[in-house]
């Protein structure tokens, strides 16, 4: 079966910042934007400009690859492009029905093919989910919703796929990463799971999978407990800089963000936690990166009624997992989800239902501008390979689309109803973020 990635080394610069079109971004520059924000810890007005020097992103040269300008420790087998691991979306929708989930393939130039129907698995998640897809072929490996591993050749059950602890109502259920020392078909699943979703409390779970075992491939290790505690509805993966170890991420309330260190010793049971200035128990919520896997949005809902959310930008060393320059940029009806845009220019999330069902927005971050972009009852945003975002909606038969994500305000090309969805009908979620070095990725296996 085929189930390996295939070899892959002119992927070292697959994605160049310095080449708009390359990296799934279109419009707008190609350097990461000062922040003009608030420290969160100082409480500083929202949308305030930076007094001095504070800068949430880096305004050095060009970016040369993705993860830092070729980081020494990273040079000739970095990590590739999250967006070439994402290639085919698989994405839940209306909790039941025939047309309840579909695949939203972006392999090939032009509109997205979308997948509705029978043939895509009813997985039990009406959220978030995983996907992982060759970054030289496209092909879609594998997906999950968190609670339900599927092959991506023939959209099966893998072996012993079922029964995973993901929660089927969280904005982020599910993480993947590769795992070291592996033969290109081994990864980890990581899942968050809580009681309810006002719950305090929370875990977070891991898995292994292998697609070489059996017809379909096989989930080996099932539900490894990692964390207990207030960890809401997020799992971010950030590679190391080392070139070969990721970090996971994951809240401890409001007030910390923990990093889990994924080596060839396994996952680590201890973090390194980051103090965020914060206060509040985190219940929806997201965690993302930039495309330069070197700055993260934060994204959480600390209430089920009225507007209690932030969302709040980070800088992260990829040498030791420590966040630093917490800096708020927006708080209010808000906080399910947030994610950049190609050039790390812009922010796109939701204002309305806690972030979950309301209205499309966009935060430049250079300016300290907010626009509202337009849409109703709209979810979470994700950056395509085809250098636009796309939002999903509870009930919506189509995704909203912004054309040029890196411009600002009304030249970022908003349209609702952008992409119909051939007869399925979407939720509130969209695939999370995963990485990969060069040197995970083998020669094909047949």
């Amino acid at each position: 079966m085929q189930n390996r990635f295939v070899a892959a080394a002119a992927l070292a610069s697959s994605c160049v910042l310095g080449s708009v079109a390359s990296c799934g971004s279109s419009g707008g520059g190609n350097t990461f934007a000062p922040d003009a924000s608030s420290d969160a810890a100082g409480g500083g007005v929202e949308g305030a400009v930076d007094g001095g020097g504070g800068l949430d992103v880096s305004t050095g040269g060009d970016v040369q690859s993705f993860g830092d300008a070729i980081a020494t420790g990273e040079a000739g087998h970095g990590p590739v492009s999250s967006l070439t691991l994402e290639q085919v979306w698989f994405i839940t929708g209306e909790p039941t029905g025939a047309n309840k989930n579909f695949l939203v393939d972006f392999r090939k130039a032009g509109t997205p093919v979308v997948t509705c129907g029978a043939q895509v698995p009813a997985a039990t998640g009406d959220e978030g989910t995983a996907v992982f897809t060759d970054p030289s072929t496209g092909q879609l490996l594998f997906y999950t919703d968190g609670i339900t591993v599927y092959n991506g050749f023939d959209d099966t059950e893998l072996a012993n796929g079922t029964g995973l602890l993901g929660q089927t109502s969280s904005t982020e259920p599910a993480l993947i990463t590769p795992k070291y020392g592996g033969d290109g078909g081994t990864f980890y699943v990581f899942s968050d799971n809580y009681t309810s979703d006002d719950s305090p409390t929370g875990d977070i779970y891991y898995s292994v999978i292998d697609l070489s075992q059996g017809p379909h491939g096989t989930v080996t290790t099932k539900n490894t407990h990692l964390f207990a505690g207030n960890v809401g509805e997020a799992l971010d993966m950030l590679p190391h800089a080392n070139g070969t170890d990721f970090w996971v991420l994951a809240y401890d309330g409001a007030a910390n963000v923990d990093a889990f260190l994924v080596s060839a010793s396994g996952v680590s049971a201890t973090p390194v936690t980051s103090p965020t200035g914060l206060t509040g128990t985190v219940l929806r919520s997201a965690i993302n990166h930039s495309y330069d896997y070197d700055h993260v949005v934060l994204a959480m809902n600390f209430g089920t009624t009225g507007p209690q959310g932030q969302i709040v930008t980070a800088s992260i060393d990829r040498a030791t997992g420590t966040l630093s320059g917490f800096k708020t940029v927006a708080t209010g009806d808000l906080g399910y989800h947030a994610s950049y845009s190609g050039d790390g220019t812009k922010l796109y999330y939701v204002r309305g239902t806690q972030g979950w069902q309301g209205v499309a927005y966009q935060f430049d971050l250079t300016t300290g501008t907010e626009t509202m972009l337009g849409g109703t009852g709209l979810a979470a945003a994700k950056l395509a390979p085809d250098g636009k975002v796309y939002y999903v909606g509870y009930g919506k038969t189509s995704l909203a689309v912004v054309n040029t994500p890196n411009a600002a305000g009304a030249a970022a090309g908003f349209l609702d109803n952008g992409l119909p969805l051939g007869g399925c009908i979407a939720a509130f979620g969209v695939p999370n973020q995963t990485a990969a070095y060069l040197s995970y990725l083998p020669p094909s296996n047949q």
